[in-house]
């Protein structure tokens, strides 16, 4: 918090306080990207394994794949059984 006295005294406490709680809203609503990093690679690797060489059009072919195929497990109920295309365009309607 003492990091902080300054921009509290430059913006008032209603408007930092709006502030924070807008950013510790966006903070525990994004995942960490590591965890998705280390999920990609883990899914990626058996196809890249059995390849000398792998080109964009293969990769397309992947993408395509991963995001047309349903999710068999995952922390959020609501994202069992549904691909990540059909996550995203949910939570881009749900803005």
């Amino acid at each position: 918090m003492v990091r902080s006295y300054p921009l509290l005294s430059r913006l008032g406490d209603e408007l930092f306080d709006e502030i924070e709680d807008a950013v510790i809203l966006a903070l525990s609503s994004t995942d960490k990207t590591s965890c998705m990093v280390e999920n990609f690679n883990s899914r990626l690797r058996p196809y890249l394994f059995l390849r000398k060489s792998v080109n964009n059009n293969f990769l397309q072919l992947l993408q395509f794949y991963f995001n047309h195929t349903p999710l068999l497990r995952s922390e959020h109920e609501y994202r069992k059984g549904k691909t990540p295309a059909e996550i995203m365009t949910e939570l881009g309607k749900a803005r």
